[in-house]
């Protein structure tokens, strides 16, 4: 649930700035101050490299650039793709490399962020490292070799979208994953290290599944695959995991507060709500506890619950999350 705070966007003209290089006194070539360009891609597409794909200059992912692959486009990467700065990527339209081609290295010292709402496909290794983000949204496609998050990353499928992964899947270091859709694994699945995949969806590997060290996937918590795993499947079981069950989850801007409420259609054994906050849909802070209304903590009829944000934060985007 995000709550857009303000929200005003200006596309009157973009800035293209090129930084002389920078050399340190041992001679050693030393990356500029991050600059940030805006790139979008100008239908149908093209070679990345070529600077008709975007009407001027090639983005280079040395500076937080921020680069959009418009909708009917269809770009072509012939190399590797190394992210290094805090940018954004967004996919409209259609992101891909030829057959056996490059890797995606997605490393960032500060939050950035892939949104795929179409197709983003790199047949070589996915690797995603130090607090980046990777949003597949709506009915979108994610295809790749093998695939690494860790260090922190996240990892976010809609119910419509779809994860295709024809190598390993790695899930480590303080991984957070939303999955509602489905991710399919031709080989092995590892989640590890305080990762924790929770959601609807359902995670299909080819090989084994295995969980270690406080990992988490779905409602496993420990390494369950069958004597013969073709395949291994991780899949939400449904109602019933939770005391509760939530019928709906809403926020919204009133006045000088956010307003948030909740509906259940039955308790069993419940005590209270944990109500959370987060900027950046990774990292959520406890606000407030709200008891439950069901007599002794349990009841069969709906049941309405209501908070009021009055600190209100100084944010354009801000997530809420309610824990049980």
């Amino acid at each position: 649930m995000k709550v857009n705070m303000i929200r005003f966007l200006y596309c009157l003209f973009s800035i293209f700035i090129i930084a002389p290089f920078v050399y340190t006194q041992n001679g050693n070539f030393q990356n500029p101050p991050e600059i940030m360009s805006i790139f979008t891609s100008s239908p149908p597409g093209g070679n990345w490299n070529s600077s008709l794909t975007w009407g001027g200059f090639i983005p280079a992912y040395f500076f937080s650039d921020n680069i959009q692959i418009a909708s009917n486009s269809t770009v072509t990467v012939t190399g590797n793709l190394a992210v290094n700065g805090s940018g954004l990527t967004t996919v409209y339209g259609e992101l891909q490399d030829p057959a056996g081609g490059p890797k995606f290295n997605y490393n960032s010292s500060t939050s950035s962020s892939l949104d795929i709402y179409n197709l983003f496909s790199i047949e070589g290794t996915f690797i995603v490292n130090n607090t980046a983000r990777v949003y597949v949204h709506n009915c979108g496609l994610l295809k790749t070799g093998s695939m690494t998050f860790m260090n922190n990353t996240s990892l976010m499928v809609d119910s419509c979208a779809t994860v295709n992964i024809t190598g390993n899947l790695t899930l480590t270091n303080n991984l957070s994953s939303i999955v509602h859709g489905t991710i399919n694994v031709t080989g092995d699945v590892l989640v590890d290290n305080n990762a924790t995949v929770i959601g609807t969806g359902t995670v299909t590997a080819g090989g084994s599944i295995t969980i270690n060290n406080s990992g988490m996937l779905f409602d496993w918590s420990v390494s369950n695959c069958p004597d013969n795993p073709t395949p291994c499947i991780a899949t939400m079981s449904g109602f019933g995991l939770l005391p509760i069950e939530l019928i709906d989850f809403n926020a919204n801007l009133e006045d000088k507060k956010i307003h948030l409420q909740w509906t259940t259609a039955s308790e069993t054994d419940n005590n209270f709500f944990t109500v959370e906050r987060s900027f950046d849909a990774v990292n959520f802070d406890e606000i407030s506890t709200i008891d439950s209304k069901a007599e002794n903590g349990n009841s069969i009829y709906n049941l309405e619950y209501y908070f009021d944000d009055l600190n209100i934060p100084n944010a354009e985007v801000v997530y809420y999350r309610l824990k049980q």
